[in-house]
Parts: structure tokens; C-alpha cells; sequence
């Protein structure tokens, strides 16, 4: 699932959902992974934008721990 938003031109917010399910009868991939992942783009000037992402990953394991990790990320870019 992916939502995008655009307002004035000028940014844009995006909002990505994905779920992956295995059914195996195997025990290592006996998983579910839950992924959400946001992201906001501004434009500064003429040419220069400003990016942010976040991102959220949660795998669920039934027969060995649980993982779960977490990213952010700021960035610049120039087109010229």
C-alpha cells in the first residue's frame, strides 16, 4: 500500500505499508515482517531539495526471537 500527498507544489509526503507472511512448514521461515516507511520531500530553491525518510521494519518469529530495527535519514540534493 503507498499514499502520496501533494501540497502547493512544493513538497510531498509519502506513507509506504507492506505486511509479508509466510505459511512454510519450516521453522526458520515461519515469519510475518511488518515494513512502514515515511517519507517527506521539500523543496528549498530552485534546484535544492531536502529529503527525510524514516523507516520501521518488525519481523515476528514464532520459534526464535523477535526482530525489529528502525532508520531515519536526512538528505540533500542539487540538480542543476
Amino acid at each position: 500500500m503507498k499514499t502520496v500527498y501533494w501540497r502547493k507544489k512544493t513538497w510531498t509526503a509519502t506513507l509506504l505499508a507492506e505486511v509479508n507472511t509466510y505459511y512454510y512448514r519450516d521453522s526458520q521461515k515461519d515469519k510475518k515482517r511488518y515494513k512502514t516507511t515515511m517519507i517527506w520531500d521539500k523543496d528549498l530553491a530552485e534546484g535544492l531539495e531536502i529529503s527525510l525518510e524514516g523507516k520501521y521494519t518488525f519481523t515476528d518469529y514464532r520459534a526464535k526471537n523477535n526482530t525489529e530495527r528502525a532508520a531515519f535519514r536526512v538528505s540533500f540534493s542539487y540538480g542543476f
